[in-house]
This record gives structure tokens, sequence and C-alpha cells, in this order.
């Protein structure tokens, strides 16, 4: 079971919480901690490697410029 059910003084569930599962980054292969647990048929990446593969996209498609330094 992957959810938790806090209660109440009285008993009554408030809300779900969801446990976090360990995973590595597909591309750097750092530790992470996810929501969700990683079956193994979709890459699951770390935030930086994240912002890195949005960015090369939006450059890609010209909608940001790449720096100058790269």
């Amino acid at each position: 079971m992957f959810y938790k059910k806090p209660r109440s003084r009285r008993g009554r569930t408030h809300r779900l919480i969801k446990r976090m599962q360990k995973a590595n980054c597909a591309m750097c292969g750092k530790g992470i901690r996810v929501p969700f647990k990683p079956e193994g048929l979709k890459p699951v990446y770390c935030n930086e490697c994240l912002e890195k593969m949005k960015r090369e996209k939006r450059i890609k498609r010209g909608l940001e410029a790449p720096d100058s330094d790269e």
C-alpha cells in the first residue's frame, strides 16, 4: 500500500499522504525520492536533469536563446 491515512483524535481520516519512493535519476544516476512507485517502464529524472532537458527542448524549438558560454 502506498498511501498512509493519518487519523484525527476522533478517529476520522483527514487526507491521504503519499509515501515517497526511492529511485535513481536516469540521466545522472543521483538518488532521488518520488511520490510514485517507479516501475522501470519510463525514465525518472532528478529536478536538475529535468530542467536541463526542458531547456534543451525549448532551445531546439526556438523558444529560448542558447547561452553564449556553451
